[in-house]
C-alpha cells in the first residue's frame, strides 16, 4: 500500500470469532504510506485485530504509514471492537519497521497477557535481506493494549513509555 486509505470495513462473524476488520495479513503486506482507520469487528464470542490481524512475519510499516487507533483504545463492547488495533496472532510474530516512520503515532498493538514474549514486537529492517533485523525500532510511536487472555474482550491500555527488549520482558506493563 503506497498511500490511500483502508477504512469503514467490517469483519463479521455470527459463529465464534472475527479477525482482521481492515486487513488480514497472512502473507506479505507493506504499508509505505496511507492510513488504515475506522474498521470494525462484530462477533459472537471474541475478535482480534479490528485494524490489522497479523498472522505472518511479513507485515511491514514505513514512511507515513498509520494504523490509526480510535479513542482511548482500552476496551470494547461485548460483541464488537472498533478500536482499529494491530493484533499479532503469535508470540513469534513481529512488525517490520523499514526506514524512518514519519508519523508521531503509528498504531496500537494488542497483546495477550498470558503470552511470554521471546522476541521483539517491532524490528528495524533494511528492506533487503529477510533476516537482517535490528532491535532498535521506535516503540514510542506505538501504544499497547493487553488482553487478559486470547478470548477476552477486556484490555488494559499501556500509557507512557514502554520498551521491547525481546527477552520476554516488555517494560512499562
Amino acid at each position: 500500500m503506497r498511500g490511500g486509505e483502508i477504512s469503514g470495513n467490517l469483519a463479521k462473524s455470527t459463529a465464534i470469532y472475527a479477525q482482521g476488520g481492515g486487513v488480514y495479513s497472512g502473507s506479505t503486506f507493506t504499508i509505505s504510506g496511507g492510513e488504515i482507520k475506522d474498521n470494525k469487528l462484530e462477533f459472537a464470542t471474541y475478535g482480534n485485530g479490528s485494524g490489522v490481524y497479523v498472522s505472518s512475519n511479513a507485515f511491514t510499516l514505513s514512511g507515513s504509514a498509520k494504523v490509526t487507533p480510535k479513542g482511548g483504545g482500552s476496551s470494547y463492547t461485548t460483541n464488537a471492537d472498533d478500536r482499529n488495533s494491530i493484533y499479532l496472532s503469535s508470540t513469534s510474530y513481529f512488525i517490520r519497521i523499514q526506514g524512518t516512520l514519519s508519523e508521531p503515532t503509528v498504531g496500537l498493538i494488542d497483546l495477550v497477557s498470558t503470552w511470554t514474549i521471546t522476541s521483539p514486537l517491532l524490528r528495524s529492517w533494511d528492506g533487503t535481506t529477510a533476516s537482517n533485523f535490528t532491535n532498535n525500532a521506535p516503540t514510542d510511536k506505538f501504544g499497547l493494549g493487553v488482553k487478559i487472555n486470547e478470548f477476552s474482550n477486556v484490555f488494559s491500555a499501556i500509557t507512557g513509555p514502554w520498551s521491547d527488549s525481546g527477552n520476554g520482558r516488555i517494560t512499562g506493563l
